[in-house]
């Protein structure tokens, strides 16, 4: 990570949620990382952290710069490796993008099974955060930054700008907060929504999110809400209210103070590979495989 050395200690600091142990990791005196974090609240006029005699932890104000340290430092790290890409010779590669939302997992698996069809290929997994801004472009990058992201996707704007091969269908369930009434059944009936706050990503760009949207309109004592994205801090915030989440089975695991349960319907959306409209040969050849297997 190509960072400021102040703010990359901050991190560090962050990550390992003391001054000795970031001191540990990153082979320095533990008042040396003081120093360079007393420097760094006085270069930047607020305060960093909350000590107590139980330890530190970040203000409000360091949150938000570690996050957006992490993101700028990706996304150097992502522009070096391109731009190194211009100056080496063209390596065998396939670039898989991977966030919480969008493991590389499933890739990880084709691989496996069809990795013999590319002697001497190698895989780079590319991290990126789930944002709503950001996920725009990792999508205009695929080809460029990324030859493939695993995804969900019913999204006619995203289509409209990459291909799309589906693998399977996943199914919509409900993401129920482990605190209430409802968590402890085994199946979610429209009926159990009666009075609900039930999240649900926003009509007209996917089919069949819009037929949600069309289901939950037949029940009229279910509260909507719409969200443009779903990201860690949307089931941040619904965990400590009431309120349900209309998740995919996919991310069962993908918050400890939810407990995933199916539903009584059929509701499903594609869920596969990303990639470029104008794709490399290497990326076509892939497809190919992958579609002869499937087959």
């Amino acid at each position: 990570m190509v960072l400021n050395e102040q703010l990359a200690t901050l991190v560090c600091v962050a990550e390992q949620g003391s001054f000795g142990k970031a001191a540990d990791k990153l082979f320095l005196s533990t008042p040396a990382i003081i120093k360079q974090m007393n420097a760094l609240e006085r270069k930047l006029g607020f305060r960093l952290f909350h000590r107590s005699n139980h330890g530190i932890t970040l203000t409000p104000a360091a949150s938000i710069l570690c996050r957006e340290a992490k993101i700028l430092a990706q996304r150097f790290d992502s522009a070096v490796e391109e731009a190194r890409r211009t100056e080496m010779p063209e390596r065998n590669t396939f670039r898989i993008g991977s966030s919480l939302f969008k493991p590389c997992q499933p890739f990880i698996e084709l691989w496996n099974r069809l990795g013999s069809y590319f002697p001497g290929y190698t895989l780079q997994i590319l991290p990126f955060d789930d944002d709503h801004t950001g996920i725009t472009e990792i999508v205009g990058s695929l080809g460029k930054k990324f030859d493939f992201l695993v995804a969900a996707c019913n999204s006619k704007l995203w289509l409209s700008q990459v291909n799309f091969h589906k693998l399977w269908d996943c199914r919509f369930c409900a993401a129920v907060p482990r605190h209430h009434p409802l968590a402890h059944k085994e199946k979610i009936s429209l009926d159990d929504l009666a009075g609900q706050t039930v999240f649900l990503f926003a009509q007209g760009d996917a089919a069949s999110i819009d037929a949600l949207w069309e289901e939950f309109s037949l029940h009229k004592k279910i509260r909507m809400e719409s969200t443009s994205y779903y990201d860690i801090q949307l089931f941040n915030n619904v965990s400590r209210t009431d309120g349900i989440i209309i998740s995919l089975d996919t991310w069962a695991n993908i918050h400890p103070s939810f407990v995933s349960l199916p539903m009584d319907w059929d509701f499903v959306t594609p869920y596969g590979l990303l990639y470029a409209k104008k794709p490399s040969m290497d990326v076509e050849k892939f497809i190919r495989v992958l579609m002869k297997d499937m087959a």
